[in-house]
């Protein structure tokens, strides 16, 4: 197993960037200013750039697992061994927006393993299947990023040390950001990067819990910039979490698709 590179940006026009993502987080209302004065930091010794993904043969115990498709159609089934295709059907791989089938495997996999279980990028949240371990190269990264909606706060970090951190906007009530652990399965370039969602959008196998349509999109969440970073503290969005746009750049050139992200109040 080798770890896997950041992936390269998909450019695409402002509009499908809506499409895409979904954007659920993207209408701006009326919030209080940004409780954090200094909404974005990095720590002494662990500068922007400077800390490549590992490499070797062998995984670190804090990496986390990723399967990348081999061919154009991923099939899923409920159980190893070839049991009931799952509802969603096979996945296209590269997907609909043009980027590659990157899913997160569930838990450690065996190396002698014929089967893989994976997280889905369908709803409902959290849905997991199998897949032939034949039809997938699996790689990993040692990079997570954890979300704590309570103290509006994103941390980015490597083998479970701190590498960067910034102060986020998230889902206005009624509107909740949702929890629990998902991953990074899209990374999208806007061409308006002093736009509303800044230069970048992570998008999540993550889909909002209230909002089930949005701008054409199916209510995805992501993590993406924004021209707003007054309201960055507050809960102001549709669901995603935004962030400053130097730090979505970061996470952008850093973090592989596959990457795990932790949700969390």
């Amino acid at each position: 197993m080798t770890a896997v590179p950041a992936p390269r940006a998909l450019r695409v026009p402002a509009l499908l960037l809506a499409l895409v993502i979904g954007i659920t987080a993207c209408t701006g209302v009326a919030a209080s200013t940004a409780t954090d004065t200094r909404s974005e930091g990095t720590v002494t010794g662990a500068g922007r750039g400077s800390l490549p993904l590992p490499s070797g043969d062998v995984p670190p115990a804090t990496a986390s697992y990723i399967a990348r498709a081999r061919g154009p159609l991923l099939e899923v089934f409920d159980a190893p061994g070839g049991g009931i295709p799952v509802e969603s059907g096979p996945l296209d791989n590269p997907t609909n927006n043009g980027t590659a089938l990157v899913l997160a495997v569930v838990g450690q996999p065996d190396p002698a393993a014929e089967w893989l279980k994976v997280l889905l990028p369908v709803r409902p949240n959290f849905s997991t299947g199998w897949v032939r371990a034949a039809d997938v190269e699996v790689t990993w990264t040692d990079y997570t990023i954890d979300i704590d909606l309570s103290e509006h706060r994103l941390e980015l970090r490597r083998g479970g040390e701190l590498v960067t951190w910034g102060t986020v906007a998230i889902g206005r009530p009624g509107a909740r950001t949702p929890t629990g652990r998902t991953a990074v399965n899209e990374l999208l370039a806007s061409p308006e990067p002093e736009g509303l969602y800044g230069p970048f959008a992570l998008g999540l196998s993550l889909w909002s819990d209230t909002v089930t349509e949005y701008a054409g999109g199916n209510g995805q969440i992501g993590i993406h910039g924004t021209n707003r970073p007054e309201l960055l503290g507050s809960d102001v969005s549709l669901g995603c979490v935004r962030v400053g746009n130097d730090l979505v750049t970061d996470l952008a050139g850093r973090v592989p698709l596959g990457t795990p992200v932790v949700i969390h109040d």
